[in-house]
């Protein structure tokens, strides 16, 4: 780091260095348990490689801390987690949920970056930035090949240019519902995408929970999760949108806890 780069950080950059901490130490956590559990080795490649960014995003924001004089935050550690306790997830949904990772990465740093001033700040970002969507993009491949990447619906090429006349396009759902647009549709399935994946970390979770509060926590989420899950699948349908099939997040039955109350 050259002088000019040690400025006093601003309170958007010490909040996002925190976030940003915690975060990634959660994932080193999360990672290393599927690592210790997955089989197909092109999916182990993406895990280790979603570790290994996390591990070293970890170091280099312990280092800034230290470098600042600042408390480090306490984070999330080898002690919160089990990574020898029986797996809960299939490696279908392992994968899924390091693409996922690799996809709320990719806007999370992408905002850091935005209100980032020192330059130090904003490389580490930047380069966060990439790596998440090289995690991403590896995923994707990954998926494509093994034919587990369910794509988005295919809808009509659009034949003339047209225009809003009325501003009753944007009233919603009241009266007669106009076809969904194209943007609707990403983000329709964009989110039976997340609540799907969330449904399912939130059940496995629930199982090997040993609170009985964050048990319940957990169902309740689910159960949020699945009803979100159920009401974009009726907006696709009700469209005569084909809507996406299952994403396989397969949960065992396995009780035993693998992570500390704190990391539940």
């Amino acid at each position: 780091m050259t002088s000019h780069d040690h400025i006093k950080l601003t309170a958007s950059e010490l909040s996002n260095l925190f976030m940003s901490y915690l975060e990634d130490t959660l994932v080193v956590c999360v990672t290393s348990y599927f690592l210790e559990h997955v089989d197909d080795p092109d999916i182990k490649e993406c895990v280790k490689f979603a570790l290994e960014n996390a591990k070293s995003n970890v170091n280099f924001r312990r280092n800034l801390y230290k470098m600042e004089e600042l408390p480090i935050p306490v984070g999330f550690s080898e002690h919160d987690v089990n990574v020898n306790a029986p797996r809960i997830f299939s490696d279908e949904m392992i994968l899924q949920y390091v693409a996922n990772l690799g996809i709320v990465s990719m806007g999370a740093y992408s905002s850091t970056v935005s209100v980032s001033a020192r330059r130090d700040i904003r490389e580490h970002y930047t380069s966060c930035l990439h790596n998440s969507a090289e995690l991403f993009n590896r995923s994707a491949e990954t998926l494509l090949e093994k034919g587990l990447f369910i794509r988005s619906p295919y809808i009509a090429y659009p034949s003339i240019t047209e225009f809003v006349e009325k501003k009753h396009f944007l009233a919603g759902w009241m009266g007669e519902q106009r076809p969904l647009t194209s943007t609707e549709i990403s983000f329709l399935y964009l989110n039976l995408f997340r609540n799907s994946i969330g449904a399912a970390l939130l059940t496995g979770f629930s199982q090997i929970s040993e609170s009985k509060a964050v048990r319940k926590f957990m169902v309740r989420g689910a159960e949020i999760a699945k009803h979100h899950e159920a009401v974009f699948w009726k907006f696709l349908s009700e469209s005569n949108i084909a809507t996406p099939v299952s994403w396989s997040q397969t949960v065992t039955q396995s009780q035993e806890a693998l992570c500390s109350f704190p990391l539940q």
